[in-house]
């Protein structure tokens, strides 16, 4: 199932102005009997403790409060974030002396102050947009954001010419042709190179309040829905050592896809302690803290290959492995941010300004799924050996700075 979110926003504008217009129609039904509504005290400086318990906290502009009705928000953001998954290693580092032959690779075997190789993952911008609608009933605001982000990640290994360091493949099912000089050997490489991307996108649809617990603390609790896809590919080289000898001479390439395409229910809880100066000073200043957890039933799609390849024309390739995997499955988001904001109402409380910048942190568990499959186990004469099939499970987290912004009309 593939999600294509430019399509998806109509749809879901249609669905809030749906929704908010039933609210807005149940206003004058309850109207006399609703506590004070938000117009009735200062705009950002904390409310009337006289008024009723939890009164809403999301200020109106003075056109909402004139003319009895709803606002709408938009809010866009752009970030800086760092994506990272557990399980992508992709070989051993061993302070060995590296084989000469194929009879003396029982040497690489052994692991002496060895380190695991895993990608370098970069830092990468990406942006959220997403429209917002203060309704009158009761204080509730519906929300829609979507999320978008390329994730990178890539490194390299060169030990060409170092005698004293050999490097062993974690995701190689290569075995050498049986009866040739490299039969039953161990497999080492003296090259290495990886390549990993991610594409993430996600879509909120929230409903929410936010109230005064205290004169200077509000509190947002929500509940929704995300619809989120999550794609990865996972490319691995390796060549040199074993695949370099002279009768193979092969490039070993490794390819792997994890995708996840899933929707389910969101709870969160934002928070705001305001501190500082308000109007007339210009605004009102405060740390937030928010948090937020999904269950997202969805489809995996894994996909894996190997295959070698001959550096010289005609380039001939191998395959070697060629596997696919497709499951549904549940799995946990976990989303946290916190920071510091400022908030104003501008040009004669007619419009309303956020702004907010703060390190955001999402995770992802469980969403690592590629199989790592090695080849042991080859007599010196025959082709005896088996596969082995390790799982390389690991959890998906993003990390950075964002910058928000959010404008109330």
């Amino acid at each position: 199932m593939n999600w294509n979110f430019k399509k998806m926003w109509p749809t879901a504008a249609m669905s809030i102005a749906a929704f908010t217009a039933m609210l807005n129609a149940d206003q004058h039904k309850y109207k006399d009997k609703q506590q004070p509504m938000r117009c009735d005290r200062p705009s950002i400086c904390g409310p009337d403790m006289g008024m009723a318990v939890t009164p809403p906290a999301r200020p109106f502009t003075d056109d909402a409060c004139c003319c009895d009705s709803g606002e709408f928000s938009l809010e866009v953001a752009g970030f800086y974030w760092q994506a990272t998954e557990d399980g992508l290693e992709y070989g051993i580092q061993s302070q060995v002396t590296a084989p000469t032959s194929a009879t003396t690779t029982d040497n690489a075997a052994n692991l002496v102050s060895a380190s695991y190789e895993t990608p370098d993952f970069k830092w990468k911008p990406g942006f959220k947009v997403g429209i917002g609608y203060n309704t009158t009933h009761d204080g509730w605001d519906l929300e829609l954001l979507w999320t978008h982000f390329n994730g990178r990640g890539k490194s390299s290994i060169d030990n060409t010419g170092d005698a004293n360091i050999t490097f062993v493949p974690l995701w190689s099912a290569f075995s050498p042709a049986a009866g040739g000089d490299t039969d039953g050997t161990i497999l080492f490489a003296s090259e290495a190179s990886t390549s990993w991307r991610l594409n993430l996108n996600m879509v909120d649809l929230e409903l929410g309040r936010e109230f005064w617990l205290s004169k200077m603390l509000t509190m947002r609790p929500s509940i929704g829905f995300r619809v989120a896809q999550i794609n990865q590919r996972y490319g691995i080289t390796y060549s040199g050592g074993i695949f370099g000898s002279t009768l193979l001479d092969l490039t070993d390439n490794v390819e792997m896809k994890n995708h996840f395409t899933g929707g389910g229910p969101r709870v969160g809880l934002d928070t705001v302690w305001n501190f500082g100066c308000c109007s007339p000073c210009g605004g009102n200043w405060g740390f937030f803290g928010d948090f937020a957890f999904s269950l997202l039933y969805g489809k995996f799609k894994v996909d894996q290959e190997e295959y070698t390849e001959s550096p010289a024309p005609p380039f001939d390739t191998t395959a070697i492995m060629e596997t696919n995997d497709n499951f549904r499955s549940v799995r946990g988001v976990l989303d946290l941010a916190v920071g510091i904001q400022w908030t104003s109402l501008f040009n004669d409380s007619n419009y309303g300004m956020l702004l907010q910048l703060g390190w955001e942190f999402h995770q992802f568990f469980n969403q690592n799924q590629m199989w790592r499959v090695n080849r042991i186990g080859d007599s010196s004469t025959t082709a005896h050996g088996e596969n082995v099939f390790a799982q390389s499970r690991g959890d998906l987290s993003t990390q950075g700075v964002t910058l928000t912004a959010k404008f109330t009309f």
